[in-house]
């Protein structure tokens, strides 16, 4: 009979080390700090030489490019695939730490923010101990859920604006003074009432002995009386007093009078129950306003328009109109 033989075992042999960190691993985490320092006082030297609001409105866009990177990477984590990166900016690396299967960092260049989902398309090398976490693999809604994550973040974001502006703010687009004991918000540079020696918080109560219901029909009877010297009453600090002014003329348009103040805006907080419905509403409200233009926008009008506003720039101390609390 013959006989099986069986190959004299092998040892075991221990799990072979992982590799040590090769030059470029060592080079870019040691140059890690000293970008990280540049970049700080490269921001530190624009903010003092060109002022902080640039530097506030890209901050702005960064955190709301970042949320909406958010938003995919949640819905790549619910549904179960495998997010290797998740970075602020493009460039060279600035800054990262490893957490789990992902590494989160900051990039040179803060023009963006992007997630890395492996298995994106079907030419993606994958290991395929991770072909299951693919976003190829996942089922058609959790790939959806991923796609349109991003922008359900910047709806979200409209209405925790809108939560925090009807709660801390005041309402958007306040009611506006409309007795006869209005003040006097602000005046305007070089106008009329600047000339006159108008101030805020002045109560105006009267034109040449006329009293107004209404701060819009005292801005419509002035508008209609351009360059006519005429005698407000106003009450300041208790004392009313006689104030002789010649009205101003309208830059953008010579036949109407202008004063040159601002009537204070006035608003109102509500409650976190209210402020929620009220939010919801005014969004809605919102959207099908934006909706609604974009079914009735057309290339043709919006270029006629363009061509036929002019060449002549708007004065920059040009105040609001009445509806907008200024005359």
């Amino acid at each position: 009979m013959t006989s099986l033989q069986h190959p004299p075992s092998q040892p075991t042999q221990p799990p072979t080390p992982p590799p040590p960190p090769g030059r470029q691993q060592e080079e870019e985490r040691s140059t890690s700090p000293v970008r990280l320092a540049i970049l700080a006082g490269l921001v530190a030297w624009l903010g003092l030489a060109g002022g902080w609001a640039p530097l506030v409105v890209v901050f702005g866009v960064v955190v709301m490019i970042f949320l909406h990177e958010l938003g995919h990477y949640f819905a790549a984590k619910w549904g179960g695939m495998k997010v290797t990166e998740f970075f602020i900016g493009f460039g060279p690396k600035i800054w990262s730490f490893q957490r789990g299967e992902t590494e989160y960092g900051l990039k040179v260049i803060p023009a963006g923010a992007y997630v890395k989902v492996i298995g994106m398309n079907n030419l993606d090398e994958v290991d395929p101990a991770d072909e299951g976490k693919t976003y190829r693999q996942a089922s058609y809604p959790r790939r959806m859920a991923v796609a349109v994550a991003g922008s359900t973040m910047h709806f979200l974001q409209a209405l925790l604006l809108l939560f925090v502006l009807y709660s801390f703010v005041g309402v958007p687009g306040g009611s506006l003074t409309e007795d006869k004991e209005w003040e006097v918000g602000e005046v305007v540079p070089g106008s009329a009432a600047a000339d006159a020696g108008l101030q805020a918080e002045d109560r105006v109560l009267e034109v040449d002995g006329r009293r107004y219901e209404t701060f819009t029909t005292f801005a419509e009877d002035i508008a209609e009386r351009p360059g006519e010297d005429v005698t407000l009453s106003v009450l300041r600090d208790g004392e009313v007093l006689d104030v002789p002014v010649e009205i101003g003329i309208a830059p953008s348009d010579p036949a109407r009078g202008l004063l040159g103040i601002r009537r204070d805006l006035v608003t109102t907080t509500v409650g976190p129950v209210r402020a929620v419905g009220a939010s919801v509403s005014d969004f809605w409200d919102q959207t099908g306003a934006t909706l609604g233009f974009i079914g009735s926008f057309s290339p043709t009008d919006f270029w006629d328009s363009v061509v036929s506003s002019g060449s002549e720039p708007a004065a920059v101390d040009s105040p609001q109109p009445a509806s907008g609390g200024g005359q």
